[in-house]
């Protein structure tokens, strides 16, 4: 069976609510072999209240996946409303879900636990509320966590019993916790004012958390950090980089493909390596924070692409060893990033964005060898976190 991928199209007035490109209401979806794309388009199913669509969780089949749907209003904005949908590429079906349970306007997918129970984040009076379900929100229970501020980025490990996850807190900085699913055993493994800890990833056996740190007091942009790696009881941190040249916070595309987002680092499947997306020295994106903000952007970010400089490498870094394999070995104002590997290994999904252009998606050989671009988007609207759909 071809191997295909979900991904996400740029849009960059999503996150104020409004639909600037075509890309708005559609998502990817490519076959990695053929390099054979389709975009579906929801705005056909008539939901036109419905004005930014963007990918969720895919089902084990490989044919269903979650799709998020928004209103008009700001992504921030607890008031905004979303709806959440099943899509089945098979048989072009869109079908409503959560419809027995919702509390509050703005509710997110954060992922399957098997085909049949979902979890939800709903977002009220500053915190992100979790909830295990069904599909249609019928059974809902808590996931109950610390309440130290706004909670996310929930990763089951690999049994499913506990969760990790990292809050924005009111102490100061990201902290990262792991408990049991019904709340017990809370660990703060990972928590200082002074650092953003983000992102906590299990290790294939269970054993580590693999996560990044960055020192937002120094960094406004919340640009650069370092990887780091701890028990799930927070024994045994590590840092796996010391000069903070992980990109955590990429910004890309010209104004009319503008995206961002943070970049999660990954194990590789067979637990020996993490990604690494590599900050070349001295680099300097084409986004820099804006000198005086005059304009109500998300980023707060300007448009500099004469002071760009540098760019970024696609690594494996094996964190018992430190030893370092580049993947990719870009010339300058080549920006790589979303280091996606496939669940067998051997390929690796990742986007690509040079100084001033939209991003691209691109796959190749676990080794870097054999790369090539599969798409722009549509109309070059840009491309932005691809995912491996599950092959049975």
């Amino acid at each position: 069976m071809s191997r295909r991928a979900l991904f996400q199209l740029v849009n960059p007035g999503s996150w104020r609510g409004e639909a600037t490109s075509a890309a708005a209401t559609q998502v990817g979806v490519v076959d990695v072999d053929s390099g054979d794309i389709h975009f579906v388009d929801f705005q056909r199913f008539g939901h036109s209240e419905q004005i930014n669509w963007s990918p969720g969780p895919a089902f084990s089949d490989g044919q269903r996946f979650i799709v998020l749907s928004m209103e008009a209003g700001l992504c921030i904005d607890d008031s905004t409303r979303t709806s959440l949908w099943v899509y089945d590429l098979q048989a072009d079906t869109l079908k409503p879900l959560m419809e027995k349970f919702r509390p509050v306007p703005y509710a997110t997918a954060v992922g399957l636990l098997d085909d049949d129970r979902l979890v939800t984040g709903h977002n009220q009076d500053g915190e992100n509320r979790h909830v295990i379900s069904r599909l249609d929100g019928s059974d809902p229970e808590p996931l109950v966590m610390k309440g130290d501020g706004y909670s996310y980025c929930v990763a089951f490990d690999p049994v499913g019993d506990r969760i990790a996850y990292h809050t924005a807190s009111r102490r100061g900085g990201y902290r990262i916790t792991v408990q049991n699913i019904d709340g017990s055993d809370a660990i703060e493994v990972v928590g200082d004012p002074a650092h953003l800890y983000f992102g906590p990833q299990w290790s294939p056996d269970g054993q580590w958390l693999l996560f990044t740190d960055c020192l937002h007091g120094e960094d406004a942009e919340h640009m650069r950090a370092d990887l780091c790696v701890v028990r799930p009881d927070g024994t045994g941190f590590r840092r796996l980089t010391e000069d903070r040249s992980h990109w955590l916070s990429p910004v890309f595309g010209d104004p009319t493909s503008k995206g961002g987002g943070a970049e999660l680092s990954h194990w590789w499947p067979d637990g020996l390596a993490v990604t690494w997306v590599r900050l070349k020295a001295d680099s300097q994106t084409p986004w820099p924070m804006m000198e005086s903000v005059e304009v109500d952007d998300h980023w707060n970010r300007d448009y500099r692409p004469d002071q760009a400089r540098g760019g970024t490498d696609l690594c494996l870094l094996d964190p018992s060893s430190g030893d370092t394999r580049a993947v990719t070995d870009n010339a300058p104002d080549v920006w790589d990033f979303r280091f996606t590997p496939s669940p067998q290994g051997d390929q690796l999904l990742f986007c690509r964005s040079r100084t001033g252009s939209c991003s691209e998606l691109w796959t190749a050989q676990a080794d870097g060898s054999g790369a090539r671009m599969l798409t722009d988007g549509v109309e070059g609207s840009g491309v932005d976190h691809p995912r491996w759909l599950p092959t049975q």
